[in-house]
């Protein structure tokens, strides 16, 4: 995760918006380790953290707030590219947003929210809506594909929450799919820990590279299973 403005943590000490954290109370990645291989000129610059995705092999995907020019890329890295950990552009924000024709091709809207699919399809949001030849005004809370078109519109993914407030458009900042489209390389091994003898209570744990786990369970083995707890992380 990461915070909008500079923090400050007592067994931490500064906290930078482009610092990357964990919710177990430590710093993933500096903002400066980052960009480490995009060769930025000195003093290095904390160029803010928006939005971030962790593949598989561990390579880390982000996008920055605040544009800065890559020494060794020669190029000007922007708040609309996908960059990555391993110094590269890995999607500039023109092509996130070429099938989209947009109407002003000078205006930046920027990339908050990103997932990459197995196939590489991109799923994203703008930091600011902009005009599409062929669809019209695009709001910053839609999710968009790099393919051309709305995945889904910002009402359809808060109508399940049954907001109170009379909006067309409250944003989307942060994604995370859920999906078993790549499976992982090894199912995951369940543990099993008597936690009191009398009660019968057991721990379960289950070391495994899966993104996301659910305990489910059923009172006969024939029987359907249904889940018991929710999705974890």
């Amino acid at each position: 995760m990461l915070f909008r403005s500079a923090q400050v943590s007592p067994t931490l000490g500064a906290i930078g918006d482009g610092d990357l954290v964990s919710d177990h109370g430590r710093i993933v990645r500096r903002n400066g380790e980052l960009m480490a291989s995009f060769g930025l000129m000195p003093p290095l610059p904390d160029l803010g953290l928006d939005g971030v995705h962790v593949m598989d092999d561990g390579e880390i995907l982000f996008s920055i707030v605040r544009e800065s020019f890559s020494e060794r890329l020669g190029v000007m890295l922007r708040s609309g590219d996908i960059l990555s950990s391993r110094g590269n552009v890995s999607r500039e924000g023109r092509e996130l947003l070429a099938r989209f024709e947009p109407e002003d091709q000078a205006i930046e809207p920027g990339l908050d929210a990103f997932f990459v699919w197995p196939s590489g399809e991109v799923w994203f949001s703008t930091e600011y809506g902009f005009t599409s030849k062929t669809m019209g005004p695009i709001m910053d809370g839609a999710l968009l594909s790099d393919q051309g078109h709305v995945v889904a519109h910002n009402l359809d993914l808060v109508q399940p929450f049954q907001p109170l407030e009379d909006l067309a458009n409250f944003g989307l900042d942060g994604l995370f799919v859920v999906t078993d489209a790549a499976a992982p390389a090894k199912p995951a091994r369940v543990l099993l820990n008597l936690e009191d003898g009398e009660s019968g209570a057991v721990r379960l744990m289950w070391p495994g590279q899966g993104r996301v786990f659910q305990v489910e369970a059923t009172s006969a083995v024939g029987d359907p299973f249904a889940p018991v707890s929710p999705i974890m992380p």
